[in-house]
């Protein structure tokens, strides 16, 4: 049997469309979604805005990668803006954002735990909005003693190698971490339909955490952390207020104890919290 023909979609020459005069097409709004707007949105949350497996978005891991292979873990030195334009190879987004990025991997920004970047000159700082960094041609940076831990091995065919927007080189699709990076590094991210903000945490307990869980699936994190902190991290209770907790009570105690019966010169009344939260108000001497 002959195919059918499939039907061509209807098309309108409206007088109202200014310009080349272009046909337009009559198509349904969920074909248009899946044609032109979902390619777009899976693009943005794989290549751009959600950081992998290795704990960098793809922006960061072409600055890393373009400062390796320029020398730069163990030599001296170099300007920002010359890594800047060597980056512009793997990342066509331009100068500002490749800038942006080596800012914020920066040990002068102080937005990491454990930063990726030693840096020379004003690289700014991320809580204050008056104190903005130098431009690149100014700042000097190369790459941080930890990232002998992201390139480990990088040689021996660990990670694939992709080609870069215009074919002419290659990279790598992850970098070879040999710890959780995507736990040590904060990261916060806005895509298409999604979204990730997470917290960085302590180098050393991560590893520390991550050997043992190894060693015993069963093991758990909190276990990891030192005495005093898990008594800060304990949840509470239904119905327990802050001040019932025990090193709550033992440091009003020892706030309250000169209070108890005798006041000191100076002192006409006290103020504090009864377990119900309501303020009680004792005479003074």
């Amino acid at each position: 049997m002959a195919k059918k023909k499939e039907q061509e979609p209807k098309k309108f020459n409206n007088p109202n469309v200014v310009g080349l005069r272009a046909e337009v097409l009559e198509q349904p709004i969920t074909e248009t979604l899946e044609t032109n707007f979902m390619p777009y949105a899976m693009s943005v949350i794989m290549s751009r805005a959600i950081p992998e497996i290795d704990g960098f978005k793809p922006s960061h891991r072409k600055l890393l990668y373009t400062m390796y292979k320029m020398g730069l873990l163990t030599g001296a030195r170099t300007k920002s803006a010359n890594i800047v334009g060597q980056t512009m190879r793997l990342n066509p987004h331009g100068d500002a954002a490749i800038y942006d990025t080596m800012v914020r991997l920066s040990t002068g920004y102080q937005a990491l735990l454990t930063p990726f970047v030693e840096s020379k000159g004003n690289f700014g700082k991320v809580y204050s909005r008056d104190m903005s960094y130098a431009a690149s041609r100014y700042t000097e940076a190369k790459l941080a003693p930890i990232c002998s831990e992201i390139f480990r091995d990088i040689d021996r065919s660990t990670v694939d190698f992709v080609d870069n927007y215009d074919g002419s080189m290659q990279e790598p699709s992850l970098l070879p971490t040999a710890f959780p990076n995507v736990l040590v590094s904060a990261n916060l991210g806005i895509a298409v339909g999604m979204a990730s903000q997470v917290c960085g945490f302590n180098l050393n307990e991560v590893c520390e955490t991550t050997i043992a869980w190894l060693r015993d699936p069963l093991h758990h994190a909190r276990a990891r952390l030192p005495h005093r902190r898990r008594d800060r991290l304990r949840p509470r209770r239904h119905g327990e207020h802050l001040q019932d907790r025990p090193r709550q009570r033992e440091g009003a105690r020892k706030v309250a104890a000169p209070a108890e019966g005798k006041h000191h010169r100076g002192i006409r009344d006290t103020l504090y919290d009864d377990d119900r939260g309501h303020n009680r108000q004792g005479g003074g001497a």
